[in-house]
């Protein structure tokens, strides 16, 4: 008897050696089946030894993948090989293409948790703004400024005051 290579099998009282399907790994030799891909790991290609882990931004959630699934915009993996992605936390909106996943909302924009597009932020409404970059609420004017245009407040001119 000869053993299988690593990434084959063989069954019981067969006289050859099987290549390990897609989804399916063998990094031992002589080994009597092939193991599923974990979450966070595919394989795409017969007779591999080990499955791969997803890029980053890229995921597989089932036992035996052959592909890894792009995340949504707003979405995100922190690491390579993982089974899932994460949302971009309120005060952050998802961008497509840079290395930056979630950008901080810009002042005079917000975004809450309640917010479900993951994608953009809200602009403040007249007489509020944000105080900071990445805020997850908006709040009134202060005193002595009033809203010139939805999210930006303005000092009053000299003379004027606001109620």
């Amino acid at each position: 008897c000869t053993n299988c290579q690593a990434g084959q099998y063989s069954e019981a009282a067969a006289e050859e050696c099987f290549e390990c399907p897609g989804g399916y790994s063998q990094a031992d030799k002589g080994q009597a089946g092939c193991l599923k891909c974990i979450p966070g790991k595919v394989n795409n290609i017969n007779g591999r030894e080990v499955c791969t882990d997803c890029s980053l931004n890229y995921f597989s959630n089932s036992s035996g993948a052959t592909k890894c699934l792009k995340c949504k915009i707003g979405w995100y993996t922190v690491q390579i090989g993982q089974p899932s992605c994460l949302k971009c936390a309120a005060g952050k909106y998802g961008v497509s293409t840079m290395v930056e996943r979630c950008l901080l909302c810009p002042l005079g924009w917000k975004r809450s948790e309640e917010d479900k597009n993951l994608t953009v932020c809200v602009q403040c409404e007249l007489g509020e703004t944000t105080n900071i970059k990445g805020a997850t609420s908006c709040s009134a004017c202060g005193i002595g400024q009033y809203g010139s245009t939805p999210g930006t407040c303005s000092a009053c001119l000299s003379g004027q005051y606001q109620r």
